[in-house]
């Protein structure tokens, strides 16, 4: 059984107490529920069986501002590793499964150090003793080059490819592309970062595929349709 730390004074904390009761008990789930590194793919339906929130997912807006999505979708808790574990070494053998983790989740560079994170919350950087935001290492330049060509905006062939490959159909990917391009590429009013990400957190969420009102007069594509999508489709801004 696993055993973690935990901030007693938690409770004073402003951040904290401004969280709504669901938002604290979703902060409890992940810290738990995370791997040895901070990061985790979330399975929100067992989040919301073993807590008894509803829509869990919707309460990770109180709690952005401690943690990140990465390139693969996975979440990490910016500080975790720090409070955990303090400074990582590769000659403790306790900390190999972190190293592994973040090797795994592609948290590591060329040289082994942790590298900055994919979205850029400069928040998420400290408490990271190695690599982070270090603007003259060489693994920063890589960096820049990957988040440009992260942030482009993709074609729907992109799209419906992408999604082939979390194992949803191409017409998920049309629904997400016209959604998008509908409202220029914005998510609850906010620019989409990485749409990759967005993609497998709505299908972590339940919200892909899209459900589909059984009045709804289908048609041939998608894109003869999209405009209507609102009274078609049931789908929350997330």
């Amino acid at each position: 059984m696993a055993k973690r730390f935990t901030e007693t004074q938690k409770w004073d904390d402003p951040w904290f107490r401004a969280l709504s009761p669901d938002a604290k008990l979703l902060w409890f789930w992940i810290l738990d529920k995370c791997d040895s590194a901070g990061i985790i793919d979330p399975d929100f339906a067992l989040c919301e069986f073993q807590t008894g929130i509803k829509r869990a997912f919707d309460k990770l807006t109180e709690l952005e501002s401690r943690i990140g999505t990465l390139e693969n979708g996975k979440m990490i808790v910016g500080k975790f590793i720090e409070f955990q574990q303090g400074k990582l070494s590769r000659d403790c053998k306790a900390h190999n499964p972190i190293f592994q983790s973040l090797e795994k989740n592609g948290m590591l560079d060329e040289s082994g150090e942790i590298k900055g994170y994919p979205k850029g919350i400069h928040t998420l950087s400290k408490g990271y003793p190695m690599g982070l935001s270090n603007s003259n290492s060489k693994s920063n330049g890589n960096s820049n080059i990957s988040n440009k060509e992260k942030t482009e905006k993709p074609t729907i062939d992109d799209v419906r490819i992408f999604c082939k490959e979390v194992g949803m159909s191409e017409s998920v990917g049309d629904f997400c592309f016209w959604k998008w391009e509908g409202n220029g590429w914005t998510n609850s009013g906010k620019p989409i970062k990485n749409w990759k990400a967005t993609i497998r957190s709505w299908k972590a969420a339940g919200h892909l595929p899209p459900k589909q009102n059984g009045n709804a007069k289908q048609s041939t594509t998608y894109a003869e349709r999209h405009t209507n999508d609102k009274e078609q489709y049931e789908i929350p801004d997330l």
